[in-house]
């Protein structure tokens, strides 16, 4: 293991802490942060990921759907950027990732059960990391120079902490209890069949 900055380290151990409390996320979660380069609405992000699809849209809170209704997706406005949260794996693929770059920088990290995971940055329609957080052997030489976060990777053997922890670290958002916890409004749209 490696000596990281002392914020990092704080970032790091907040994050360890936060999935011991959570098993669910521990266990499946889609996380995603998105940047927008100008002010993007909750209905048109909705959009973008939908693809075209229907989909209903509901006003609730994350408590509501964090184990009940796996397909249901939770995007608000933080600040700037816009969070998308799901306990599901919709926000996992690649295209989803894709689309939603065409509106700024976008910080994506899934992982289900069966050891599916991904975290990517996009910008521009373009993905320009796509890594698999369990097999670093694997991650193109220069990810570190894309993405100086990365190296909380070599400070510990908890990869989703560390994914968390780099994300938050890059994007400034910090997925927090309160915020799954507490209630309030968010849009949530449900995928119909």
């Amino acid at each position: 293991m490696v000596e990281i900055a002392p914020a990092w380290t704080a970032t790091l151990k907040y994050y360890e802490e936060f999935l011991a409390r959570h098993p669910g996320v521990a266990r499946q979660q889609s996380w995603t942060i998105v940047l927008p380069a100008k002010d993007a609405s909750q209905q048109a992000v909705a959009e973008i990921v939908s693809d075209g699809r229907p989909f209903r849209v509901e006003r609730g809170h994350v408590g509501e759907y964090m184990d009940y209704h796996v397909a249901d997706i939770v995007i608000e406005n933080f600040g700037k950027a816009l969070v998308l949260y799901e306990t599901g794996s919709q926000l996992g693929h690649e295209r989803v990732t894709e689309r939603l770059s065409t509106l700024g920088d976008v910080y994506a990290l899934y992982w289900d059960t069966h050891a599916n995971n991904s975290l990517r940055l996009a910008r521009a329609g373009e993905i320009l990391l796509n890594l698999d957080i369990l097999e670093r052997r694997t991650w193109p030489s220069d990810s570190v120079n894309i993405m100086k976060e990365l190296r909380i990777f070599e400070a510990t053997d908890n990869v989703r902490a560390a994914a968390m922890a780099a994300l938050d670290l890059r994007s400034g958002f910090r997925l927090t209890n309160e915020w799954l916890e507490t209630t309030h409004d968010s849009v949530t749209f449900h995928w119909h069949p």
